[in-house]
């Protein structure tokens, strides 16, 4: 761990999660002097603190997203972090082919299941479970989709495992 996050902040402990600011990768690079030291000057309680704050204003603000299958809380708050995550030019490059990539395949997903169907009809994903579900639009069947784009927005999760790869 970085000492002047150890020393600042006594009981952190990312555990088994990788912690961009305590176990980067070799190829990532150091972590930049100036963030170091600027989060070892603010400290864990008043970092929780603005995280808080952050939290408090995009609640007030509206900026939630809606998780249907939950019936309990169905509005959540676009998770946030105060920290910046400082990534590589090659790192970046990555991400950005692959959320590319995850919306081209959500594009051909869609394209298939309204058009020729041939995923449903392989039995790659059964029939039944996409035409049972509420979001599925027959009336979209054969519809004509200009540069096939069914997805405008998407949000994508990007993660890191635990050996800090990325996962879209």
């Amino acid at each position: 761990m970085n000492e002047l996050l150890a020393h600042d902040w006594p009981g952190y402990d990312p555990d088994r999660y990788f912690c961009e600011l305590t176990r980067r990768r070799d190829d990532a690079g150091p972590v930049p002097g100036w963030l170091i030291e600027r989060l070892g000057r603010i400290g864990l309680d008043a970092l929780r603190a603005r995280a808080a704050a952050a939290e408090t204003e995009l609640i007030d603000l509206g900026v939630t997203f809606t998780v249907y299958s939950d019936a309990t809380a169905i509005d959540r708050i676009l998770p946030f972090d105060c920290i910046p995550r400082v990534l590589t030019a090659r790192e970046w490059d990555l991400l950005e082919r692959a959320c590319i990539q995850r919306v081209a395949a959500l594009n051909a997903f869609l394209g298939d299941i309204y058009g020729p169907g041939h995923i449903l009809r392989d039995g790659v994903i059964p029939a039944e479970l996409v035409h049972g579900n509420a979001n599925y639009r027959p009336e979209m069947e054969g519809f004509p989709i200009r540069f096939g784009t069914y997805v405008h927005i998407c949000g994508t999760d990007v993660v890191r495992d635990e050996q800090g790869q990325f996962l879209v």
